[in-house]
């Protein structure tokens, strides 16, 4: 980092509960920190609070006076934001490579955003060191100043207790000798025991469950997604088409669906199977990554192609122009020529954060692999009775939902206690 580049600054962080989200006055003595931590539990009220600072930032300092911005396109839509990728043109796939913005793109960018004076960034516990610092510079460039984050007051709003994020280091990490330490993340209580026991069943009685007949089900592992995925669309008992990937060169032939912008490799699809899209291909309207869907239809330019000319999906939540079946045509992509799809009976728990499913069965199948993994499946519905876990072993105490991992959460544990300490000093 050169010199002149640190966007440290001081900090407050807020926690709010259910309870504690309520109308308080704030004195005009009082001091108020640029940069803001906002830390709260799934259902805490944090969307409710980020709605209510929205209107009140636009309606004292002006209509574009505030700008929403979110790691992933689930995120960016569920608060009506955008990605932060797209709203600071970063390259998603190599941060580390973000050319200055010129002429006359970086003119009509600052015209654009010249009116902001509060950013929001949600789901900040998905945000990495990288990211962060590209960020910083981005605003920076963007107001013309060397000051953290462009001199611009920003609020980060979330939960640390989720998932840390992909391919980047969480901006908590600490180097703590100390692995006996509570572990924060990992306290569950008898009441809580009570709760969780009582959403157990069997594959078999999941099964005879009107309620979860389209739920979704999460798992730990990709390995254990992809052959819940292809046993599901094999009990559909209708035809399955088998696409394969057209690569432009050998290095994209070589990328794994992750290196080449979610585009699978190879894909199996049938009418009436679930899927789930794998690009940002419009966050205002509801396409975006990890948007569900049914296919409705599948359709040839003729009866000599090899490969569809467009696959048809009606997703479960969109806003925007639809054909007269219902459905949104997909369409293939260039580089990897492939159809930004894959299967979605079930998905990963990384798959899920950002998600607000109506049903959810969880697999627990091995133990927590990251901090946070099981509170971010548990937190994917609304009330307990959205969920239902699954569990193979003999003895539930024995379930790895009731055997945390302390090892994992050794450096959230230190990040927590020094935003508890913040959260005391804040005004």
């Amino acid at each position: 980092m050169a010199e002149g580049d640190s966007f440290q600054t001081t900090a407050s962080t807020i926690l709010i509960t259910p309870k504690s989200f309520t109308k308080c006055p704030i004195k005009q003595s009082q001091l108020i920190f640029r940069i803001q931590i906002c830390e709260g539990f799934a259902g805490s009220g944090k969307s409710v609070l980020l709605r209510t600072m929205v209107e009140l930032v636009e309606k004292e300092l002006g209509e574009g006076s505030s700008w929403v911005l979110a790691p992933t396109g689930s995120s960016a839509m569920n608060v009506n934001g955008q990605t932060i990728h797209s709203a600071v043109r970063l390259n998603w796939q190599d941060l580390s490579n973000m050319p200055e913005l010129k002429g006359e793109t970086l003119f009509r960018w600052r015209e654009r955003y010249e009116k902001v004076k509060f950013v929001f960034v949600e789901e900040y516990s998905m945000v990495g060191c990288k990211l962060m610092y590209v960020f910083h510079k981005r605003l920076c460039q963007l107001t013309d100043s060397s000051m953290s984050f462009g001199n611009l007051t920003v609020w980060f709003i979330g939960n640390i207790r989720q998932l840390p994020p992909v391919a980047d280091t969480a901006w908590y990490k600490e180097d703590i000798s100390d692995a006996s330490a509570i572990v924060v993340s990992g306290k569950i209580s008898e009441n809580d025991k009570v709760i969780l026991k009582s959403r157990f069943r069997t594959v078999q009685e999941i099964e005879l469950m009107p309620d979860f007949e389209n739920a979704v089900h999460i798992f730990s592992k990709n390995k254990d997604v992809e052959i819940f995925n292809l046993v599901k669309l094999e009990q559909q008992q209708k035809p399955v088409l088998f696409i394969d990937s057209e690569n432009g060169s050998r290095h994209a032939k070589a990328c794994s669906s992750d290196q080449d912008m979610g585009l699978p490799r190879s894909l199996y699809l049938s009418i009436g199977c679930r899927v789930m899209l794998k690009r940002n291909l419009w966050v205002e309207g509801g396409l975006v990554n990890g948007s569900l869907g049914t296919v409705i239809d599948i359709v040839y330019k003729s009866s000599a192609d090899k490969y569809p000319l467009a696959v048809i999906v009606k997703f479960d939540c969109y806003h925007g122009p639809v054909l007269a079946n219902g459905g949104v045509p997909i369409l293939r992509y260039s580089t990897r020529v492939m159809f930004p799809l894959v299967l979605a009976y079930s998905v990963t728990i990384y798959k899920s954060q950002g998600l607000t499913l109506p049903k959810v069965v969880l697999h627990l199948i091995s133990k927590e692999m990251a901090a946070g993994e099981f509170y971010v499946a548990l937190s994917r519905v609304r009330t307990p009775s959205g969920i239902c876990i699954v569990y193979d072993g003999e003895n539930i105490a024995d379930c790895p939902l009731f055997c945390i991992n302390g090892s994992i959460y050794k450096e959230r544990i230190k990040a927590e206690q020094k935003l508890m300490l913040k959260a005391s000093r804040a005004v």
